[in-house]
């Protein structure tokens, strides 16, 4: 089964490609806040299409799963990422790509397992420890989980 993971963001949307429990390929969508709202939920939603079908006339996944939006301390961001996600599952849905929306608790337990009580210092400790895999020398402390 390949499976389309998406963790949607006004910047830096990560997408990621696995197929049958694998991490594949990544790809990162960055837009530029210099850009109009709609511009960047339309590129996000046009390059997620992109991945689903791949040049293919068939889609190429199963199944697109992204972390829904649930929290933020600006209410202002919270209604662009409500909308940028919005726009991203209606491309989905108008292409007949099956999609779901996790909730942040369903995400810990897919990633750090079922009887998990993750907390926000368990995810910095295991990002820096994932990054430092790939950086070298990291400090627990420098990853920001906002950015994340």
């Amino acid at each position: 089964m390949k499976v389309l993971g998406l963790d949607l963001s006004l910047t830096a949307t990560g997408a990621c490609l696995v197929e049958d429990g694998v991490a594949g390929e990544r790809w990162l969508l960055k837009t530029t806040s210099d850009a109009p709202d709609m511009e960047r939920f339309e590129y996000v939603a046009k390059q997620v299409m992109g991945i689903a079908y791949a040049q293919q006339p068939e889609q190429v996944i199963d199944l697109v799963a992204m972390e829904g939006v649930f929290a933020s301390r600006n209410i202002l961001v919270y209604g662009r990422l409500v909308a940028l996600s919005t726009v991203v599952q209606y491309a989905l849905h108008r292409s007949k790509v099956p999609y779901m929306v996790l909730t942040p608790t369903a995400w810990r337990s897919a990633v750090f397992g079922p009887k998990s009580k993750i907390d926000k210092e368990k995810v910095r400790t295991a990002t820096a420890m994932r990054l430092k895999e790939h950086l070298g020398t990291i400090l627990v402390e420098m990853v920001d989980l906002n950015v994340l």
